[in-house]
């Protein structure tokens, strides 16, 4: 429960408290017809949240949404707000790297920075779940690939994936991206933008 939540919290301190999708559990007070149980959730999160940060106990609190504007606004007054964007080139080569590395490597004319720049998309850009999705993509197809090459010796392909002897390449890299594309975030990208625009608003009067 919420109660525990923040109870746990306090017996585990120092502790950080992360909490995704917290529109979910701190749901807006003022959405129409917002059901019973779901206003007593956030009155149970904004209690817990207030004894907290009221104590002296090193808590660190962090709740990340792509809906701020379904987070009551009790709770929005009450935190530092931070608009994190989507990675960048870096931060998908480094994504691509740590989720690849471990179990596969790379043809040598073909790097984490290749798949980086191929991943470059302005409209509807990349964030570190598309990237993950794609990495599961790459694994299913390499392992189909490999697989086929040593006539499904599995001994013999997952050698071959480790040590080096088989190695991603930019044409499976494309298949895969092509078969798994970035999540639409054109509409979410347009309410944070508008959100954004009435806090200035409000900050202003």
């Amino acid at each position: 429960t919420i109660t525990r939540l923040f109870e746990e919290a306090e017996k585990n301190a120092p502790c950080i408290v992360f909490i995704d999708e917290v529109d979910g559990v701190c749901k807006s007070r003022s959405i129409k017809e917002l059901p019973e149980y779901a206003a007593s959730i956030t009155t149970a999160f904004l209690t817990g949240f207030n004894r907290i940060k009221s104590s002296d106990l090193p808590i660190v609190f962090i709740g990340a949404t792509n809906y701020p504007s379904k987070v009551d606004n009790a709770m929005m007054d009450r935190v530092e707000i931070i608009n994190v964007p989507f990675p960048d080139g870096e931060g998908r080569a480094l994504k691509f790297r740590q989720e690849l590395s471990k179990s596969l490597t790379l043809k040598a004319d073909f790097k984490f920075e290749d798949m980086a720049a191929l991943t470059e998309d302005k409209v509807n850009e990349y964030n570190y779940r598309d990237v993950e999705r794609l990495c599961e993509e790459i694994k299913v197809l390499a392992m189909q690939e490999v697989l086929a090459f040593y006539n499904n010796d599995e001994e013999k392909a997952i050698s071959a994936m480790m040590t080096g002897e088989y190695g991603i390449s930019k044409e499976l890299f494309l298949k895969a991206k092509d078969k798994c594309t970035p999540t639409p975030k054109q509409a979410i990208k347009e309410e944070i933008k508008e959100w954004n625009r009435l806090i200035k608003l409000r900050e202003e009067e």
